[in-house]
């Protein structure tokens, strides 16, 4: 079911884009004049986060699905598992300058022990943009700007914690 969900999110994403080359590119039956530009629209829809594969040296603790966070289930989250591991874990996506803003809520898993406490970190293109310590019940709105950005990377550590620790960006969005 959940690569149904994604797979039709792609295939959503792709008419999306050919359609707007075709209208930009291909000319009206009956107009005397060709279209002006050849170029792909620059303006790219809304895109969950979600859909997105990080790339390779992203660590491997992580996941995409539901999590409860300040006592709301969140149906769409990328979940990063964070214990005492010194650097904490990390996920990086390709952006490829396509967007302008990553919306979502942050949080930690209702799980979590009681006096758990996360710093979690969005950078792009290397330089930090958020950076916020969330504790168990806590939710924290993120509205970044990623204008132009090539890398997102998202940070969580918990040093102290028990293995796992849940960290979500519930209903993440590209936009």
């Amino acid at each position: 079911m959940m690569i149904a969900s994604v797979v039709g999110a792609i295939l959503s994403l792709v008419a999306t884009l050919v359609a707007s080359y075709v209208a930009a590119n291909v000319p009206r039956t009956g107009t005397s004049t060709p279209p002006t530009s050849s170029a792909v629209p620059t303006a790219f829809p809304a895109l969950p986060l979600t859909v997105l594969v990080p790339l390779g040296d992203s660590d491997p603790f992580h996941s995409v699905g539901p999590i409860t966070m300040g006592s709301t289930r969140y149906r769409d989250a990328v979940i990063l598992q964070v214990g005492n591991k010194a650097g904490g874990t990390s996920l990086r996506y390709d952006l490829g300058g396509r967007y302008t803003r990553l919306l979502a809520t942050a949080g930690l898993g209702d799980e979590a022990p009681t006096d758990t406490v996360v710093t979690l970190s969005l950078a792009v293109d290397g330089k930090t943009v958020m950076e916020r310590r969330i504790g168990v019940g806590q939710t924290v709105p993120v509205s970044i700007a990623i204008t132009g950005g090539a890398r997102l990377e998202i940070t969580a550590k918990a040093p102290g914690a028990d293995c796992c620790v849940s960290v979500g960006l519930a209903d993440p969005v590209l936009t």
